[in-house]
């Protein structure tokens, strides 16, 4: 019985280590993908860049993410074996990971398990490392610019609903639960922006505590 274990137990280990290698190899082919975006982003145009993507496939967003890797040090340097086995699969990472010079690699993949933390983690970590935030790539700044100018358009538009609601002459336990519904499509809302993170709901006022003196006011209005 303890042989079998013992048996089982060298197979785990083995087929871990083959994993570790597997997962080593998928890094090196990132690289080497953030090459050869970088060799072709330098021979095409800059009006012909999207075309060009277009053609292969793939959306700018991704290609800038492997022109930030290209970027790294790791494109002209050999990663050693044991430093190649802690770096994640995940794109995402590698994009953070590729600002460190290759001693703060070493030190973020010795405090950190990279491959198993959040990408927030990641990021965070590297932002300690390079003492700065990093800024946002022309895409990523689009993209919040976009998200930012919905925002602002709804909230417009709910304020007036919602101020039509009240002079309806809505009850206060309707409003509650418009209320209520209002901050279940935040919760979805933050779940989209941090999935990497669990939901903290005690960020969220509850329409039953905080907003329990707004509503108790409305209610005395209602009765003058």
């Amino acid at each position: 019985m303890n042989n079998d274990i013992s048996v089982l137990i060298q197979k785990i280990k083995d087929a871990m280590s083959l994993a570790a290698v597997d997962e080593g190899k998928v890094v090196l082919h990132h690289i080497e993908l953030a090459r050869l975006y970088s060799e072709l982003r330098g021979l095409v145009k800059r009006r012909k860049w999207e075309e060009t993507l277009k053609g292969i496939g793939v959306s700018p967003r991704v290609a800038n993410r492997y022109l930030a890797i290209a970027k790294g040090w790791w494109v002209a340097r050999e990663l050693a074996p044991d430093l190649l086995s802690k770096l994640p699969c995940d794109v995402h990472k590698l994009e953070q990971l590729s600002k460190l010079t290759v001693e703060q690699l070493t030190a973020v993949t010795t405090s950190l398990d990279c491959k198993d933390c959040s990408r927030a983690q990641v990021t965070e970590s590297v932002i300690r490392w390079i003492g700065d935030k990093p800024n946002l790539s022309t895409d990523e700044d689009e993209i919040a610019k976009a998200l930012k100018k919905r925002w602002s358009s709804h909230s417009k538009a709910m304020v007036t609903v919602a101020t039509d609601v009240f002079e309806e002459g809505f009850q206060p336990s309707e409003r509650k639960k418009l209320l209520d519904e209002l901050y279940a499509n935040m919760a979805e809302i933050e779940k989209a922006l941090f999935p990497d993170e669990p939901s903290n709901g005690s960020q969220d006022p509850s329409p039953t505590s905080a907003n329990d003196v707004s509503l108790n006011s409305v209610e005395e209005v209602d009765g003058e």
